[in-house]
């Protein structure tokens, strides 16, 4: 029974034919930083939309109909109202009449919720509360609210960024330890001919390169071994080649010697059989 990890090498053959470690690691950093990216627009719409509710908590816990007989009553009276803190603009009306706390700043009049104002050039979030003929709302100057997010956002933004500047070190760091020296030995590997002493593997990275460097410098130093131990048969037999071929040349020689003799003279039968016996003693 072949094990899980057998199962996932086979389904993942084919597309790993087509992967390098250098493009593993390059699709690893890739990975990281969409999700880094993903996550730091996540927070950056979530600081923005957590401090407007916030705010617009405070102008809730602060709206509230109870205050308009006292604006009223002050109007009537003629008695100004007390100012407001953190720039507060409470403006209410009633059967035409309005009233706005502090006097010189009133919110316009827009519908039941919340929205975004400009008056004077300063920003404000409104809440506005309408029933019948009545209305209050209360607003907020947005600077102090966007200094906030502003200052949220750049640290979410120096966040991301750190991590994928570290994303990108951890990804050549390894390129350089592991992805490297694979390359450089597949590159010696490449560069070794049918050469009589290959050139020692000098590979320096991780343990596994390292490991493996050392194994194909054991092969090489036996490869080396077997060949001189070929060329020194190889001169051996070119020397016997030498030795019996002067050897054999002298005795062939005379036996031709001896048998173009006869061939093209015409010896008698003494000299005949005299050469006959030398061609015979030299086999």
């Amino acid at each position: 029974m072949k094990s899980p990890q057998d199962l996932v090498f086979r389904l993942l053959q084919h597309p790993l034919r087509l992967l390098s470690l250098r493009s593993i690691v390059i699709l690893s950093q890739l990975g990281v930083i969409i999700l880094v990216l993903t996550l730091g627009v996540w927070v950056w719409v979530g600081v923005t939309n957590d401090q407007y509710d916030q705010l617009d908590r405070r102008l809730d816990s602060l709206s509230s109909f109870g205050d308009v007989n006292t604006l009223l009553r002050s109007a009537q009276e003629g008695i100004g109202p007390e100012p407001t803190e953190g720039g507060l603009v409470r403006t209410a009306r009633i059967n035409g009449t309005t009233v706005s706390i502090p006097a010189d700043i009133v919110l316009p009049e827009l519908s039941s919720g919340y929205a975004d104002t400009t008056i004077d050039g300063v920003e404000y979030r409104v809440r506005t509360i309408t029933t019948g003929s009545a209305s209050i709302s209360l607003g907020a100057p947005l600077a102090d609210t966007q200094a906030r997010i502003d200052g949220l956002h750049w640290r979410v933004f120096w966040i991301c960024f750190g991590v994928i500047l570290g994303t990108l070190l951890v990804g050549w760091v390894i390129a350089l330890i592991m992805v490297n020296p694979f390359r450089l030995l597949a590159q010696q590997a490449r560069a070794i001919n049918a050469q009589s002493n290959p050139d020692e593997v000098q590979v320096r990275g991780v343990w596994e390169a390292v490991e493996i460097s050392e194994a194909v410098e054991g092969m090489l130093a036996r490869i080396g071994d077997e060949q001189q131990r070929t060329r020194a048969a190889l001169e051996s037999a070119r020397d016997f080649a030498a030795v019996a071929s002067h050897e054999l040349r002298t005795p062939l020689t005379a036996m031709r010697t001896n048998l173009e003799v006869l061939s093209t003279l015409d010896l008698g039968a003494e000299q005949r059989d005299e050469v006959i016996g030398d061609v015979i003693r030299t086999q």
